[in-house]
């Protein structure tokens, strides 16, 4: 199933999905997961939406691979609104971000050009025990080049070398 959730076959990760049920095999958070990723790699929000209502009927508890995977799908459809939401509602859940959510956060308000929330979030991260990687600096970069903060950017480079 993953195999085809990595190409974005939706139609095999189906068949997949169909196979485990014919044979009586419940769908567990991995299946799940795998599904959304899917449905990421195709752009398909709605099959993302449904499949995060099965998940919930099955009283499977989302975690930080579900969330991350909604994240980069609001992301890619320029929704940093949603971004922020997930982000938070993940708090809520009790689950602690990892290192690729902090950085699906941070691209996504990168994007958006808000340097104040990723400056924050970036300590957030730190607080949380993560250090920073070569994602998150180069998103700092970006962000501070993008912005015309040159001060910020040779700030990193010694940082970073």
């Amino acid at each position: 199933m993953n195999s085809y959730a990595s190409s974005g076959d939706i139609d095999g990760v189906e068949r997949c999905k169909l196979l485990y049920q014919a044979a009586g095999i419940p769908l567990g958070e991995h299946a799940f997961n795998v599904l959304l990723k899917a449905f990421l790699r195709a752009g398909d929000a709605d099959g993302m939406i449904r499949t995060s209502k099965m998940m919930r009927s099955a009283n499977i508890e989302p975690n930080a691979v579900t969330f991350t995977t909604l994240m980069k799908a609001c992301s890619a459809k320029g929704d940093v609104r949603r971004v922020h939401r997930c982000f938070h509602q993940m708090l809520r859940f009790g689950i602690k971000p990892d290192r690729i959510t902090y950085n699906t956060l941070l691209n996504s308000l990168r994007v958006a050009g808000d340097v104040r929330n990723v400056e924050k979030y970036v300590k957030m991260m730190e607080r949380d025990g993560i250090n920073p990687d070569v994602v998150t600096y180069n998103t700092l970069l970006s962000l501070y080049s993008e912005c015309g903060r040159i001060a910020d950017v040779c700030s990193l480079e010694t940082i970073v070398d």
